[in-house]
């Protein structure tokens, strides 16, 4: 099993990674997106952030459907 997965890492398809989306890009397109202010999504966004380290000190992953689960170790 090892050498098939050493294989699909040095011969399978690579990804190109872009630079990351910095936090105020994102609030601008979801801005855009959804006809909040870029503020009201900031709010939003850096919430949510918090939200995750809340449960995260519990114990208790955090799920966004389409997007992942979220779990922080402190």
């Amino acid at each position: 099993m090892a050498t098939f997965l050493k294989a699909i890492v040095q011969y399978g398809p690579k990804l190109e990674l872009n630079s990351t989306a910095q936090l105020d890009q994102v609030a601008e397109l979801m801005s855009m997106r959804t006809g909040l202010k870029k503020s009201e999504v900031m709010m939003v966004l850096q919430e949510q952030s918090e939200v995750i380290t809340h449960f995260g000190k519990n114990g208790t992953p955090v799920k966004f459907p389409g997007v992942g689960i979220f779990l922080t170790q402190h």
